[in-house]
């Protein structure tokens, strides 16, 4: 890929933008990553169609590291109190709560980051609060993560928070609460 668009630089034009997000995934995957950011970076200060920005960070945010992912999500356009990437941030924010979560994170998540989740699980974002819900599990801070999984299970009763809930439960001493939540719920599937 690096090779043919080497050899066809007219063909890197915001008009061909799967080229350029090729080029710079191929970049990525011949470990040159700061070659791939030189790509992304063209993408975002000459390239205009919204969508293909959004979709340019999101791209990279699975290929490079959280703090590239930020300098580039600092290219975006204000719009008012919000920006143009908030969204692909608050994902970087979410995975890494969720590494925290598992116990596989080198960097735990700050106040702010959790208090952006928590305002996004209070919104309604039943995925956020069961996130919250399995982070505190993790920490064994089990009052917070059965609160947390509460709420999931009232805005979806998906079988994963069901699952934590009851766990939560278990491990803050409601053990009849626990038991009676896991046996209306014995005919979930958790896969």
């Amino acid at each position: 890929v690096i090779e043919l668009a080497t050899g066809a630089e007219d063909l890197l034009v915001c008009r061909e933008i799967d080229l350029l997000w090729r080029v710079a995934e191929a970049f990525s995957g011949v470990d040159e990553p700061s070659r791939a950011v030189e790509v992304y970076r063209y993408i975002l200060t000459n390239c205009d169609n919204s969508r293909e920005r959004l979709a340019t960070v999101q791209k990279a945010s699975a290929i490079l590291p959280a703090p590239t992912v930020q300098e580039l999500i600092a290219l975006g356009k204000r719009r008012g109190a919000s920006a143009e990437f908030d969204a692909v941030g608050i994902d970087l924010i979410r995975r890494k709560v969720g590494q925290a979560s598992s116990g596989e994170a080198t960097e735990m998540p700050d106040a702010r980051e959790l208090k952006l989740i928590e305002t996004s699980a209070r919104r309604g974002t039943a995925d956020d609060a069961a996130l919250l819900g399995w982070y505190n599990f993790g920490r064994k801070d089990y009052a917070a993560a059965k609160d947390w999984f509460g709420l999931a299970v009232k805005t979806a009763s998906k079988p994963k928070y069901v699952e934590g809930y009851v766990l939560a439960l278990r491990n803050a001493g409601d053990l009849d609460q626990a038991e009676e939540l896991a046996y209306r719920h014995r005919e979930a599937d958790a896969l």
